[in-house]
């Protein structure tokens, strides 16, 4: 039988572990000792952005151009999946440090906040449809994730 259980980032680990589950997916691309990694597709970055935002001039955007502006991220915890893939593209940018206007962990206070203007936030190309709001506009980004 197949069934699907929702986790949080870390659950899956635990649940392998304890042989609760016999495979799991995740988007942090992280190496983990004693487990097997493999990409099954990739995904586009884009950069979700308040509708008269300077940055919907670039296509696709830069991502040293997004670091410029206040940031909504994935919270490190409860949506640490995509808080590692920012992370992982920021080390390697070597940019400064960037403002971080609020930690979100689902699509809705993400879309909220950045319709008010309170910051950009970073999605994945095939979650477009979670982003449908008049006051938000996706950009491409120039990067890919496994």
């Amino acid at each position: 039988m197949i069934r699907i259980a929702e986790m949080t980032a870390g659950e899956p680990l635990a649940a392998l572990n304890r042989d609760l589950i016999d495979v799991g997916t995740t988007v942090d691309g992280e190496e983990i000792d004693g487990f097997v990694r493999e990409s099954v597709w990739f995904e586009h970055s884009v950069l979700t952005l308040p509708r008269h935002h300077p940055l919907h001039y670039f296509d696709p955007v830069p991502f040293k151009e997004a670091l410029r502006y206040p940031l909504i991220l994935c919270h490190p915890d409860k949506c640490a999946g995509g808080y590692k893939l920012f992370q992982q593209a920021y080390k390697a940018s070597d940019l400064p440090p960037p403002t971080i206007a609020d930690y979100i962990s689902r699509h809705e206070p993400m879309m909220l906040l950045v319709a008010a203007g309170y910051g950009v936030g970073f999605g994945l190309k095939s979650q477009e449809v979670l982003y449908n709001h008049p006051d938000i506009i996706l950009q491409s980004m120039r990067s890919s994730s496994p």
